[in-house]
């Protein structure tokens, strides 16, 4: 129970959601009081995180994420579609003054740009590594064998050596 109520609002001793009651700028500010700092400086949210850093609240059984209502607080409507990208790439920062609008696109090129998105053997499901795929690529070079037989011997598809090979895969090495 301490821990459900951690999550929900950042403090394990609360019998009752604080924010029951209030508006959603109320239920902000509960977290959040005073105004936020200009450009540039981290006003770090106060309450409970998600897995992933982000700031979050829960109004009326719904939760939220905390930097998306400073923007609307703050700034006004998000659109349809649109996402709240952070320039400081602080999850936790809610600054509505270090926020912007953007696509899907922006905000996966920010990720990838800004080093969060994992890459190579970093990832998960790599069968590969880093030293495997540049000695596949010597291998292909040299073309003494084929897709299959580096398959057979990396223990993947063919398909798996033929995209590590011509770049489709691992770009980054």
């Amino acid at each position: 129970m301490h821990y459900k109520r951690w999550t929900a609002t950042g403090d394990p001793l609360l019998t009752r959601t604080p924010t029951r009651g209030l508006s959603l700028e109320e239920a902000f500010r509960f977290y959040m009081p005073g105004d936020p700092p200009p450009a540039g400086v981290v006003w770090p949210w106060t309450g409970s995180v998600c897995a992933f850093g982000y700031g979050r609240f829960e109004k009326l059984g719904v939760r939220l994420m905390a930097h998306r209502v400073s923007y609307e607080i703050f700034r006004g409507p998000i659109p349809d579609g649109m996402f709240v990208r952070h320039t400081l790439d602080i999850p936790n920062d809610v600054n509505p003054n270090n926020l912007i609008l953007g696509t899907h696109a922006e905000n996966m090129r920010d990720k990838v740009e800004r080093g969060r998105q994992p890459r190579g053997s970093a990832t998960g499901a790599a069968k590969l590594d880093e030293a495997a795929v540049h000695e596949i690529r010597r291998l292909c070079a040299e073309g003494k064998t084929s897709y299959y037989q580096l398959g057979k011997a990396f223990g993947v598809s063919a398909s798996t050596i033929r995209a590590a090979a011509i770049g489709k895969t691992w770009a980054h090495i």
